[in-house]
Formats: C-alpha cells, structure tokens, sequence
C-alpha cells in the first residue's frame, strides 16, 4: 500500500493535468497578427491625416511636432490605445479635431474597430466665390452625392475645417471665414461617414478664387 502522502501527490499531478486539458480547450486562441501596412497604405493615411490637421502639428513648435512623430509611432505599432491617448492630448492642448484623423487612421490601421463600411459617394460641382459684402469671407457650394456622411472635410491646403452634414443629397452651402482681403485661396472638399473618406472634389487641382477688396459694398 502506498504512503498516504504519495498518493495525494499523485491526485494533485492528476487534477493539475486535467485542469492544464480543460484550459488548452477552452482558452481562446491567439488573434491573428494584423498584416504588416504597405508603404502605400501608409502614405495614404498620413496624407490624409495631413490634410485633416495633423500638419498643425507637424508644422507647429518643438512639443507639437514631437506629438506628430508620436502618432505616427502609435501607426506604426498599431497602438490603438496609445493612439487615442496621443489624439486626445492633440486636441486638449492644440485644439485639433480628431475625427476626421480617426476616419484616416481606422480603416487602415485599426480594422477592428473601424465600421469596415463603403466610402461615402464623393460631392462634385464644387464651386468657390467671394462674397461680395465681406472681403473675409469665400462662399463655397458643392452637390452632396451621399445619403449616409458625418459631415464634409474643407480644405484650403494649410487649413482644414468641417462642414456639417447634409440631410439626403441636394446642394451644400458652406462659408469659409478669416481670409484676408484681395486674397487668392484654393480649396477641396470630400465627405466622409466616420469609418473613411470618399475622394476628393475636384480630384485634380482644387478649385480657386480671390476674395474681395476690403471697403467693397
């Protein structure tokens, strides 16, 4: 007969065992390691998020463009947490819309948690006026080509805004204000629906005008 001490041992050896069985079965497997992103892919989003404020960033003083290199970081490593940390300082300390950036950055880099959906239709027939009241102002009107955007990313090329989304499709109005008088700007528009962007009206150069002569009435 066994000593009773060795036969404990031998029940523990044997719980451990089956213990150890049920957590391989049950345990779930490792996710999938995401694809490494292409260096197309990669110039996409930064271009995108370029245009959707991050060069305030880049362009910005010493502590805004250490912000910029650290989420571009977080890109490369796939960080998502990090990534919205980094984000979320962006717009606490340098007041920048994230939305738009995260509508670049998910679909690519974050496939997960992004909705995976279509691109919105992209607007057309935009078109680009000074307001002839105010020399500060460029009146901008395109043909809203979507039933389901967030809203409409504007462009100037060194300023980004966003103009409120349009119920159905139809014609948007939009005014882009802080111009100087007698200037020349030129602009770009696309929706986008949260998840991504659709391509950008015009898709060739941007369209432009100058804005009136300060005094005129």
């Amino acid at each position: 007969m066994e000593p009773r001490g060795t036969v404990v041992l031998r029940m523990c050896i044997l719980v451990a065992a089956i213990l150890m069985e049920l957590f391989l079965i049950t345990a779930p497997s490792p996710a999938a390691a995401l694809p490494p992103v292409s260096r197309a892919d990669m110039d996409k989003a930064l271009e995108c998020g370029l245009s959707a404020g991050l060069e305030k960033l880049k362009n910005g003083p010493p502590e805004a463009q250490d912000l910029y290199h650290a989420i571009q970081a977080t890109l490369t490593g796939r960080n998502l947490a990090e990534n919205r940390r980094l984000l979320r300082r962006a717009a606490a300390e340098f007041g920048l819309d994230v939305l738009p950036l995260g509508a670049c950055f998910r679909p690519i880099f974050f496939p997960d948690q992004a909705g995976a959906g279509p691109s919105p239709a992209a607007p057309s027939n935009l078109t680009v006026q000074p307001d002839p009241n105010n020399p500060s102002v460029m009146l901008l009107s395109w043909s809203d080509n979507s039933t389901d955007e967030t809203g409409f990313p504007v462009s100037s090329g060194g300023d980004y805004r966003r103009a409120p989304s349009h119920p159905g499709t139809g014609t948007v109005s939009y005014k882009w204000t802080g111009l100087q008088p007698n200037s020349r700007t030129c602009f770009r528009v696309r929706a986008d629906n949260g998840d991504t962007f659709s391509d950008w009206e015009p898709s060739g150069s941007p369209k432009c005008a100058t804005t009136s002569t300060a005094g005129a009435r």
